[in-house]
C-alpha cells in the first residue's frame, strides 16, 4: 500500500532552483570500527539499499543485532559475526526503512548502536504552474517531496479529474506559500500519474514511477542466482527473447547497456571465483545508479 509521511514545514523562501531540477537526499554507506570495549560512530543513518560495514581494530567482539543479548531482544536475528584480527570486517546490507540496534556480545556494557534507515528522498519542484521533473523514477520504499515555489496548487493523484480517473484516491494536497512542501513514501512498484487541479487544463502532470527492488544478475526473476541466468540473458540478446520487466536485472556491470559482456561477468561471479556484481547483490535492493535501464 501507500503510507503517507507528512512534512508541513516552512521553508518555501529559502529553497533554492538548483534543487528543482531533479534532487535526491541520500544517504552514503556507512563504516563503524569496533576498540576495546566500544564502537564508533555509535549510530549511522542510511538508505534503503545502502550497506553498513563494520571494522575491527582492537580487541575481539562479537557483533550482534538486536538491543541485548536478553531473548525479548530477540539477539542476532538478522546478523552476528565475529569482529577480530581473523575477521576484521563485517558487512550488512539494509533494504528495509526502520531502526536496527545492535551490540558486542563479548562486551556486553550497555553500548547500543543503531543503524537509522531512512527513505531515500527525490525533490520535485513546483514553479511556472510545472512539476520540475515531470516523470520521476523511483524505488519502492522511496519518499518524493514536492517544494512549492510560486502560485496555488495542489498535488492530486490520478491521471486527471475526469471521475472515472478517480482523482485524489492515493493523495490530494495543498501545495501553496501557506504549505510549501508535501512528501509520500511509495512502498509498491507501480506508475502513480498525478496533476495540479488548477492547472489541469494548462497540462500540469506528473508520473511517478515505482521500480522493485531486484538481485543484479537475477534474469529469470526468482531471486536465487545460478546457470539459468546468464543462459536466459543471452537468450534475450542473441535469441530474440522476450523483453524483461526489470532490464536492469540484466546490466550486470551496470553501465547502462545490456550487451555479451554482462552475461561473461555473471558466469564470472557464479563459476569462477568473480569478485560479484555492483550492487544491488547479492541482495535484493535499489539501483541508484543514473542510467536509461529500468526494473519495471
Amino acid at each position: 500500500m501507500f503510507c503517507l509521511r507528512a512534512r508541513t514545514t516552512n521553508l518555501a523562501a529559502s529553497v533554492s532552483l538548483s534543487l528543482l531540477f531533479l534532487g535526491a537526499a541520500s544517504a552514503d554507506d556507512a563504516t563503524i570500527t569496533f576498540f576495546n570495549s566500544a564502537f564508533l560512530p555509535t549510530t549511522a543513518t542510511i538508505n534503503p539499499g545502502d550497506t553498513v560495514t563494520w571494522e575491527w581494530a582492537i580487541g575481539e567482539h562479537v557483533l550482534t543485532s538486536g538491543a541485548s543479548s536478553a531473548p525479548e531482544d530477540d539477539p542476532g536475528a538478522l546478523f552476528q559475526a565475529a569482529i577480530d584480527e581473523q575477521n576484521p570486517t563485517f558487512s550488512y546490507t539494509f533494504v528495509e526503512v526502520g531502526s536496527y540496534p545492535f551490540f558486542d556480545a563479548l562486551n556486553e556494557n550497555g553500548l547500543v548502536g543503531t543503524i537509522v534507515v531512512e527513505p531515500y528522498e527525490v525533490i520535485v519542484g513546483i514553479v511556472n504552474n510545472a512539476f520540475t521533473p515531470a516523470d520521476v523514477y523511483i524505488f519502492e520504499g522511496d519518499m518524493i517531496v514536492w517544494e512549492w515555489i510560486e502560485g496555488d496548487h495542489t498535488i492530486t493523484s490520478g491521471a486527471g479529474s475526469d471521475p472515472s480517473e478517480n482523482p485524489g484516491a492515493i493523495f490530494d494536497a495543498d501545495n501553496t506559500i501557506a504549505l510549501p512542501t508535501f512528501t509520500w513514501v511509495f512502498d509498491e512498484p507501480g506508475v502513480v500519474p498525478y496533476f495540479c487541479r488548477p492547472h489541469e487544463i494548462f497540462g500540469m502532470v506528473g508520473n511517478v514511477y515505482v521500480q522493485r527492488h531486484f538481485i543484479r544478475g537475477d534474469v529469470n526473476g526468482d531471486d536465487v542466482l545460478d546457470l539459468a541466468d546468464p543462459i536466459n540473458l543471452l537468450i534475450y540478446l542473441f535469441a530474440n527473447g522476450a523483453a524483461p520487466d526489470c532490464l536492469d536485472a540484466y546490466d550486470c556491470d551496470d553501465d547502462g547497456v545490456v550487451a555479451l559482456v554482462d552475461a561473461l561477468d555473471l558466469l564470472n561471479a557464479l563459476f569462477a571465483g568473480g569478485e560479484g556484481l555492483p550492487p544491488p547483490y547479492p541482495s535484493a535492493g535499489p539501483d541508484r545508479t543514473t542510467d536509461e535501464i529500468y526494473c519495471n
